[in-house]
């Protein structure tokens, strides 16, 4: 009996199907069947009852199922990570950042990391705002999750790598009395209806930095920790919001959102991962390796440097 004998096994009985199995491990069906008669051969026992349109595992594959799995996550644990393909990998991680985050930026790594790590499962959670994942990442909930950095009330049990960058806008609509106006000073939007994010997501930090540093009370017309709602409000002159570039990239391109030319200097923000360092399994250390080596999957305004001067949103002294 040999490893990849009892791979493709699991393979069968977690995906029920030959032919998907086959994909996963990037083999013909007919080497998968193969690879089964022989194990079924040696063990002498039926390990599924095949058909025409799906395949069933025995009494004897389902005794042999959790047997397997755990040989083969001993072996994963055991073997230098380099001896391993990626199809060899096997795993959960629980990985997480906000609803936002996840649809905007997070996305493409999600789907490209799991087409390079098939038998990784991939658990994907999204929460109400940046303060919650933090307290997932904590309290075990989270192996990894995906925020600004640094984010407030950052623990030190959570280490965090930077992938990225961006820049913090103030975006209305293009008939706004201020668009394209050259030179908006912070008392010219001292009036302004604003729509912001809800308390507890960085964003709203960054916005409450604004107004106390120029000491303006805003007129809130609007709060939501939803980005496509305050993006919505802003294309029908609800009022204007902070909002950063990768979540408006695409609407300031079709001239339905437009940017003030206002100076925004020390609200940029840092985008990475967090995690709690003892808690990493070899799955989730794979995920952050990957995240690190693949930042061409994220928002290319995500990859561009900061002007100079430019620092994060919490290193402005209070006025």
């Amino acid at each position: 009996m040999e490893f990849r004998h009892l791979q493709t096994f699991v393979a069968i009985a977690e995906t029920g199907s030959f032919s998907l199995a086959a994909e996963q491990l990037s083999m013909s069906q007919s080497a998968v069947s193969q690879t089964i008669r022989r194990l079924e051969e040696e063990l002498k026992e039926p390990l599924f009852v095949r058909n025409a349109r799906h395949c069933e595992i025995t009494e004897a594959g389902k005794n042999l199922l959790p047997q397997a799995q755990s040989l083969l996550r001993q072996r994963q644990s055991l073997m230098p990570a380099g001896n391993l393909s990626p199809e060899e990998y096997h795993g959960r991680i629980r990985v997480g950042t906000s609803t936002s985050g996840t649809s905007f930026i997070w996305a493409r790594l999600y789907q490209a990391f799991g087409r390079m790590y098939p038998n990784i499962r991939l658990d994907i959670r999204t929460t109400t705002h940046t303060e919650r994942t933090a307290e997932d990442i904590l309290s075990g909930a989270l192996d990894i999750g995906f925020l600004p950095i640094p984010y407030a009330h950052r623990s030190p049990r959570i280490e965090q790598v930077v992938l990225g960058s961006h820049r913090t806008l103030i975006v209305a609509h293009p008939n706004h009395p201020l668009a394209g106006v050259k030179g908006v000073k912070p008392k010219d939007i001292a009036r302004e209806r604003f729509i912001l994010y809800e308390r507890g997501i960085n964003f709203r930090s960054i916005s409450d930095h604004f107004f106390a540093l120029h000491g303006i009370t805003p007129d809130i017309v609007g709060q939501s920790n939803d980005t496509h709602l305050i993006r919505t409000l802003c294309e029908i002159e609800s009022g204007i919001a902070f909002l950063g570039d990768w979540a408006v990239v695409d609407l300031l391109e079709q001239g339905r959102l437009v940017a003030l030319d206002i100076d925004t200097n020390n609200l940029s923000e840092q985008l990475g991962a967090a995690f709690v360092p003892e808690r990493m399994t070899r799955a989730a250390r794979l995920l952050l390796q990957f995240a690190r080596k693949r930042t061409d999957l994220l928002p290319d305004v995500v990859l561009q440097s900061l002007p100079e001067g430019w620092m994060h949103y919490s290193e402005i002294d209070s006025p």
